[in-house]
């Protein structure tokens, strides 16, 4: 029997061994039942309940490619702390076959009592999890009253830990009690020119790419919940979370947002929280933008929700109601053969609108130097050629056709004939009782009338209604198709 081992911890305050340990306890269980060990899969400082672990992934598809018989973990929380992951998990590793032991907490995937097993682990790993997250959030929360910074190091700043020398830790040394935010001159600069240039009517993305072509550092990931995905370069989102920031106008804001799971997707997602949960401090020592310059970048970004707003109300005008799915037949499925950054419209209109790498559009030349703009007519002629060669012959169409004739032949052709029969016979009634005085015309009984008649006449015209339309329709699909 072949297996391999998975290890993982979440948190980079753990050790690196600790996914070894973990290790070592899968091996002696190996060896003890005479396996042979073929593969060692592992994630380190990777949260448990995100599903894109290199090792993970790594995993899975080894085990869709029957490399090995066993997995073999130190307990199932290894594999994913989200319970509907967990079981998508160990379900799909099951139907290819493959046995799964945890080996301290003693599941089998061929015991008879699995389910319920994994099932309560689930339910207490996401316990765990949930409790967890409360009380980093109450502890954050502290620090924040405290006027301590409790986020990730935002661009401009340098962060100081605060420490008390009457309180040890267990090593003897002071314990750190909080950190604090001091301005970094050298960035505070390139804070500063930025919010000019942007007052200045700089667009984002020019003042992205003169950073960019400067060399000057960018700063990452520093916002949380604004995560710049493409490594070592400024972009006019980046531009966009730091002219929005009031940091730099000396105003502290902690809890804005929070991350929640998308159930869809799987991906992490920012929510802005309500503002009365948020903690705010007025904190002059960290003001690197004056009130003057504030205000008018603060006008400058009125001035463009103002148009965003108009270009909204003409794009409703128009049917364009918003995102409802990929707006392009190849929207998020193109990528620059350099930096492998998607390829997006950027720019044009009609028959002139054209595909270009984000990455250069976004940071200019020194992010990517990938310029090139390419058509959409060519790049959907180029790509749907295929398409059209092997699925729109002769042959395959007159197929369609059969079949769309077939399921017209045999769907109820419009309206139930009964229920036209009753609505005819309740009309009939009704006018022979008012015919013949049985029954005095009354609002209730006239609106009752109007809304039959109205039912009645909706129903006989989907008895008229041709099919014929409907099965002409693979001949539309194929002229409609081959204009693009």
């Amino acid at each position: 029997m072949k297996a391999v081992i998975y290890s993982r911890f979440s948190s980079t305050q753990q050790r690196e061994a600790s996914t070894e340990d973990q290790a070592r306890n899968c091996r002696r269980r190996i060896e003890a039942e005479g396996w042979q060990l073929v593969g060692y899969f592992k994630d380190e400082a990777i949260s448990g309940s995100i599903a894109d672990r290199p090792g993970y992934v790594a995993m899975h598809k080894a085990a869709v490619a029957h490399e090995f018989d066993l997995l073999i973990v130190d307990d199932l929380s290894r594999l994913s702390r989200d319970q509907v992951e967990s079981e998508r998990s160990i379900r799909r590793l099951e139907f290819g076959g493959v046995r799964i032991i945890g080996v301290s907490d003693g599941y089998d995937s061929q015991s008879k009592s699995r389910k319920v097993q994994r099932g309560v682990r689930g339910l207490m790993n996401e316990i765990y999890l949930d409790d967890l997250k409360d009380k980093t959030h109450r502890g954050l929360a502290g620090q924040a009253l405290k006027k301590f910074w409790a986020g990730g190091k935002p661009y401009g700043y340098r962060l100081v830990q605060l420490k008390d020398g009457a309180r040890l830790d267990a090593y003897g040394n002071p314990e750190v009690i909080g950190t604090q935010l001091v301005i970094d001159e050298e960035q505070a600069a390139i804070v500063r020119e930025i919010f000019s240039l942007y007052a200045s009517d700089w667009s984002q993305r020019a003042i992205a790419a003169a950073l960019n072509e400067r060399g000057v550092a960018s700063p990452g990931s520093a916002w949380r919940g604004r995560v710049v995905r493409r490594a070592n370069g400024w972009l006019s989102s980046t531009i966009h979370a730091l002219v929005e920031n009031e940091l730099y106008r000396g105003r502290l804001h902690w809890n804005k947002s929070e991350w929640r799971k998308d159930p869809d997707s799987g991906k992490r997602k920012v929510r802005a929280r309500p503002q009365s949960e948020w903690i705010s401090h007025e904190m002059a020592e960290l003001r690197i933008i004056d009130e003057l310059l504030w205000d008018r970048v603060i006008a400058r970004r009125q001035r463009a929700a103002v148009r965003g707003a108009g270009v909204r109300a003409a794009m409703q005008r128009v049917g364009h109601t918003g995102r409802g799915g990929p707006k392009y037949a190849f929207s998020g499925l193109l990528r620059c053969g350099i930096c492998g950054s998607s390829m997006v419209v950027i720019g044009g209109t009609g028959a002139f609108r054209a595909y270009g790498c984000s990455g250069n559009k976004d940071g200019g030349n020194a992010i990517c130097p990938n310029g090139i703009a390419v058509r959409q007519s060519i790049v959907q002629s180029r790509l749907l050629a295929p398409i059209k060669n092997e699925l729109l012959t002769p042959q395959k169409l007159d197929a369609l056709r059969r079949r769309v004739a077939q399921k017209v032949a045999a769907a109820p052709k419009g309206a139930n004939p009964a229920r036209i029969s009753e609505l005819r016979r309740e009309i009939q009634n009704l006018t022979d009782a008012i015919a013949t005085g049985a029954l005095k015309v009354s609002p209730a009984l006239a609106g009752r009338l109007t809304v039959t008649e109205g039912e009645l006449a909706r129903l006989t015209a989907l008895v008229a209604k041709p099919a014929a339309k409907i099965v002409d329709l693979p001949a539309r699909i194929m002229a409609r198709f081959h204009t693009w």
